[in-house]
């Protein structure tokens, strides 16, 4: 992040007169010498105080925004980047659970998931890509016909991620929605989901 200049800041919270934020709560004043030729006060230090020698607000504070801008920029560019990358890691771990095929759900797994990663829902904990296999496959069983879709945007910060998870026909109401976190190791796949379900079918 670019520096700010201490001289901008500490006009910045100083209103005319020269008081900054301490001294409006009543703490004392710097002490003051004459300046040369008998000119306005300067504090001793010799740092000049807004009345020795008052700066247009225009000047001061020019360098400012334009520093901030420059910064958020760059951060929203780099969140956006980022976000793209975790989009796309949740619609292919989404695709691993609509996946009936055997061995093509399990090379989606091997894709987006860590090889001990641990899985853990209401309803079942399991560790490894195995474990998952064998979840997803009973579910399938249990749901046949039904697909899983996002039921909103993607969430994340750092290597974590949340979103919503619909469960039903295609293109029709869901019968079930869950909410999952999802914490991304350092080689970019998950390695740990934490789901939760918000609404189930009766008798599950």
């Amino acid at each position: 992040m670019p520096r700010i200049q201490a001289e901008n800041l500490q006009h910045a919270g100083e209103p005319s007169g020269g008081r900054g934020p301490r001294g409006a709560c009543g703490a004392a004043a710097a002490p003051r010498r004459p300046g040369a030729g008998g000119g306005g006060a300067v504090p001793i230090g010799g740092v000049p105080g807004p009345e020795a020698a008052e700066v247009p607000k225009h000047v001061r504070f020019r360098a400012v925004p334009a520093s901030l801008t420059w910064w958020s920029q760059e951060r929203t560019t780099t969140e956006e980047t980022d976000m793209s990358g975790t989009n796309e890691l949740v619609q292919r771990y989404l695709a691993a659970w609509n996946e009936t095929d055997a061995d093509a759900r399990r090379a989606v797994l091997a894709e987006v998931l860590s090889e001990d990663a641990v899985y853990t829902d209401p309803l079942v904990s399991v560790r490894g890509r195995d474990g998952l296999d064998a979840t997803i496959a009973a579910v399938q069983g249990q749901f046949g016909g039904l697909v899983f879709s996002l039921g909103g945007a993607v969430d994340a910060h750092h290597d974590i991620a949340r979103f919503t998870w619909h469960l039903g026909p295609e293109g029709g109401e869901p019968v079930a929605v869950g909410f999952d976190v999802a914490v991304i190791g350092d080689d970019g796949r998950i390695n740990r989901v934490l789901g939760f379900l918000d609404k189930v079918p009766a008798g599950v």
